[in-house]
């Protein structure tokens, strides 16, 4: 019978501890259990009075220079040495074990309870990972901080439906995507937000040494809310000011592109862009100073005031590092520097999580951080920035300081500590940690996702025939074999003056009207009458859609730059066919900033809603530019019936 210890969450798996190479070998109890599964993290504030101290402050003058180190080389000013220096050998011994990836993988399993999670229904272990985050933070990262919304449209429990109905109404949540290969982190903040309620500008690499983004693999009607940019130089990773440029050129042009009259940042961003470790695992923060510097300049210029920020980081030993975070901790109101349970215990990966972006950090730590950048890409080969903020002012801060010293000191402890155990279990078959099932079983409900498969998705019926899908949707009103979608022609009889209309202006006056369908894969129809019926093209969108746009002699064209939505029954899976006019044009008008519509090659298709305007019967019958140059759709029609020209929804 199995004994317990300490929180009596885990049982232990005997009773004696093993040696390697000396110090005794912690159980996983001590490794594992001591780090619950509800996580709470420290927050670190900084006081408006030191910002203030550091106005007029020429911030040039911090920057040093000096030439490139190893690991070997690293600092303890902000760790004990003796603790630092065990954890270097360590760690290089785990490094020289020469352990193949194959036994790697099950070591991962037998020494990590957390590793059978894996990606869930997401396309990577990203997913999981940014939904304890998510959590720990009581979800402020993706905004969603209202439960009742949050259980409607990611429901954990069976036989629920998600339902977008208490979201419709919110704005859209725009976020930026930093390097975060290959793409679980996008594609659980897309899952969370549900439906068209969000959109992702995401930075990808090209290079052999980076992780690749596999949006091909997420959850169904994710990738068509994301909008994909790499840099022009080199393989696109953020450690050069061209690439940083570009990224930021391109969020803010299509933002303007997509809501002229909105503002050009982002809500959110993601600053997750790192290197494969390629065998370099010593020399991991070293090798990142450049891209974290880069990674987190780009984030700054994007993102909007009280904003929030996440940074993926590794180790925080250098001046150049926790100088990266110290300017952090003076840009936003408070900072978090967290390494959750869902990152393997045994490496280096933590993140910091950076609440309400502060004009001082939107203006002057950003101007510093781009002045720091341009500076290092005009370095000689072998030279590097060695410090950008002096070691006396953040030794200086005691604030700072003993948050980052008691971080480091706790954090490379349970490191340390995991490694032992790691290469005891690579030598000992026999060891693995217990209960993974259990830990997995409480995990998961804690954070509100449940184990589900990689097919069968919430949200959208795997329905690839069009016309199923638009039986399943249509209501009595739709008769396939009559359907046109020719304009609306109004006889004086057949109104009551009190009838509400409204009019959507047409940028072709008289034109025909075309019924846009999207299947459960995401290939786009449409059709504009019954004889010609629903025809396919190359073009691709959110699925389980299906809206009214104006017919032009480019439609579904390769040059088709703008398609123009006049009304909407389904959009990503949202029924709104039943509700009024007004209501549905918002809906689409999220819907357009958010959708991504595209052709192959990856050209996309710019979405627009017309504005609408109330009018009367006499306006209707009186003038006929206003019929001629405008759809007229009575305020409180469902869509279907809306759809029949000059039907028996016009009389009363």
């Amino acid at each position: 019978m199995h004994t317990r210890r300490g929180n009596g969450r885990y049982p232990r798996p005997n009773n004696h501890h093993p040696q390697i190479n000396g110090p005794q070998v912690a159980m996983p109890e001590d490794v594992i259990g001591r780090q619950r599964i509800q996580e709470r993290p420290t927050l670190l504030e900084c006081s408006p009075r030191r910002r203030d101290m550091l106005l007029g402050t020429d911030m040039k003058e911090w920057m040093t220079f000096g030439s490139e180190k190893d690991f070997t080389e690293t600092p303890a000013d902000f760790i004990d040495a003796d603790q630092l220096a065990q954890f270097l050998k360590l760690t290089q011994q785990k490094h020289e074990e020469h352990i193949s990836e194959q036994v790697k993988f099950t070591l991962h399993n037998r020494a990590n309870p957390y590793e059978d999670i894996r990606n869930l229904c997401f396309v990577s272990r990203c997913g999981p990972k940014l939904a304890s985050l998510d959590k720990m933070f009581d979800f402020r990262i993706t905004g969603e901080t209202d439960y009742k919304k949050r259980a409607a449209k990611t429901p954990i429990v069976d036989g629920l439906h998600a339902d977008n109905t208490l979201s419709r109404d919110d704005p859209p949540f725009i976020f930026a995507d930093i390097g975060g290969a290959p793409g679980g982190f996008s594609d659980y903040i897309l899952w969370r937000k549900g439906f068209y309620n969000a959109k992702g500008f995401v930075s990808f690499a090209t290079s052999e040494r980076s992780f690749g983004y596999n949006h091909s693999r997420m959850l169904p009607g994710n990738a068509e809310c994301l909008d994909f940019h790499t840099g022009p130089v080199e393989n696109g990773n953020h450690n050069c000011v061209e690439n940083v440029d570009a990224y930021i050129n391109h969020v803010k042009s299509e933002l303007r592109r997509h809501n002229p009259d909105g503002e050009e940042t982002v809500d959110f961003v993601g600053a997750f862009m790192c290197l494969t470790r390629d065998g370099h695992e010593m020399e991991q923060e070293f090798r990142h100073e450049k891209m974290l510097l880069g990674n987190i300049v780009t984030g700054l210029s994007l993102l909007k005031l009280n904003g929030n920020m996440l940074v993926r980081v590794f180790d925080l030993f250098t001046p150049v590092t926790v100088g990266l975070v110290y300017c952090l901790y003076l840009a936003f109101k408070q900072i978090a520097v967290v390494k959750p349970i869902t990152c393997r215990p045994g490496n280096s990966e933590q993140f910091i999580f950076c609440e309400k972006l502060t004009p001082f950090g939107a203006t002057i730590i950003k101007d510093h951080l781009t002045e720091v950048l341009c500076s290092w890409d005009d370095l000689p080969e072998g030279e590097t920035v060695a410090s950008l903020v002096p070691l006396t002012l953040m030794k200086d801060d005691a604030r700072f300081f003993d948050y980052i010293y008691k971080h480091n000191m706790t954090t490379v402890d349970r490191q340390t500590r995991y490694i032992q155990f790691y290469l005891l279990c690579a030598r000992d078959q026999r060891i693995r940690v217990p209960d993974s099932d259990k830990i997995i079983k409480v995990a998961l409900a804690h954070w509100e996702l449940k184990p589900c498969p990689r097919k069968g998705k919430p949200r959208f019926h795997q329905i690839p025939d069009i016309k199923a899908i638009i039986a399943m949707y249509a209501d009595e009103h739709w008769n396939p074999e009559t359907f046109t979608a020719k304009p609306s022609n109004f006889n004086l009889s057949d109104f009551n003056a009190a009838t509400s209309f409204y009019a959507s202006e047409l940028d072709f006056p008289a034109v025909e009207f075309a019924l846009v369908a999207i299947n459960s894969t995401g290939t786009v129809f449409y059709a504009i009458d019954a004889e010609t019926g629903f025809v396919e093209t190359q073009f691709t969108g959110p699925p389980s859609s299906i809206f009214l746009v104006e017919n032009n002699p480019s439609l579904f064209a390769p040059d088709m730059d703008q398609l123009v939505i006049h009304d909407a029954a389904v959009l990503s899976g949202d029924n709104l066919a039943d509700l009024p006019f007004p209501q549905r044009m918002k809906v689409a008008r999220k819907f357009a900033i958010t959708a991504i519509m595209q052709l192959p090659e990856g050209t996309n298709v710019k979405l627009t809603v017309p504005e609408i305007k109330e009018i009367s019967v006499l306006q209707i019958t009186e003038n006929q530019k206003i019929a001629e140059s405008c759809r007229i759709s009575r305020k409180d029609s469902s869509f279907w019936a809306n759809l029949i020209p000059g039907g028996s929804w016009l009389k009363d």
